[in-house]
C-alpha cells in the first residue's frame, strides 16, 4: 500500500463506524513482513484482512462475520489484489 494515510481517510469516510488504524505485518505470516496495513479492531484483534477469519484459518465474509461496510470492502479488496505473498 503505497500511501497509508490516504487508505485509511477513504475507509473512515466509507466506515466511520469503525476505528480505522494502521498497522503492520508481522513475521511468520503467509504476507510480506513489515509492509503497513490498515485495519480495525474487533473484539480485541488487529484485523488487517476482513475476508480471514479472526484466526486467519478460513475465508470470512467482511459485511457479515466483522460489519464492514459495503464501500470499505470494495476498497479493501482493490488494495488486497496488490498485496504480495512472500514464498516463504
Amino acid at each position: 500500500m503505497k500511501n497509508i494515510e490516504a487508505l485509511l481517510e477513504r475507509l473512515r469516510e466509507a466506515d466511520p463506524s469503525k476505528d480505522w488504524l494502521s498497522g503492520k505485518i508481522p513475521e511468520g505470516t503467509e504476507f510480506e513482513a513489515g509492509i503497513p496495513v490498515a485495519g480495525f479492531l474487533f473484539e480485541g484483534l488487529f484485523i488487517h484482512d476482513p475476508f480471514l477469519s479472526d484466526c486467519g484459518g478460513f475465508e470470512a465474509d467482511p459485511v457479515k462475520d466483522y460489519g464492514l461496510s459495503e464501500a470499505a470492502v470494495e476498497i479493501l479488496r482493490k488494495e488486497r489484489s496488490g498485496w504480495s505473498v512472500s514464498a516463504g
